[in-house]
């Protein structure tokens, strides 16, 4: 038994050529966030990506710190009426805009050596110290 293909009905040539220029657009216009597809779900990202354009020039200012995501947040709450926390903000520059992370600070702690005076004064200390009690001839009942 054999079976028939049938052979799909495909565009010409011309007319792909004739498109192109606005499947080009229309891609552009989908990575900007100005144009929505059937079915395409509308996230947080997707409305931060159209004004991706007002926060990028203020990466400098972000990065040094002289301007905070969560007071970007409250003016985009205020203004635009979009509630977006300043997490979220800041993951969505760091990975779409391209934004830094801020560097992790390692602590240090600081290592005082004690002195033998230290020790004496600690042995004369009125607090119970159970490994000298242990050590001791001290009879438990």
């Amino acid at each position: 038994m054999t079976t028939k293909k049938t052979v799909k009905n495909l565009p010409s040539d011309e007319s792909i050529k004739k498109n192109k220029d606005d499947f080009a657009q229309m891609l552009q216009d989908l990575l900007s966030g100005t144009v929505k597809l059937p079915g395409q779900r509308e996230t947080m990202g997707s409305k931060l990506n159209i004004i991706a354009d007002i926060l990028t020039p203020l990466k400098n200012e972000i990065e040094s710190g002289k301007l905070k995501y969560r007071d970007i947040a409250k003016v985009i709450e205020l203004k635009l009426k979009l509630k977006v926390s300043a997490q979220t903000l800041r993951t969505f520059c760091q990975d779409h805009l391209g934004f830094k992370k801020a560097e992790r600070k390692k602590s240090i702690k600081k290592v005082v050596p004690i002195t033998s005076d230290e020790v004496k004064e600690g042995n004369n200390s009125k607090s119970f110290d159970a490994t000298h009690a242990l050590s001791s001839s001290i009879d438990f009942k």
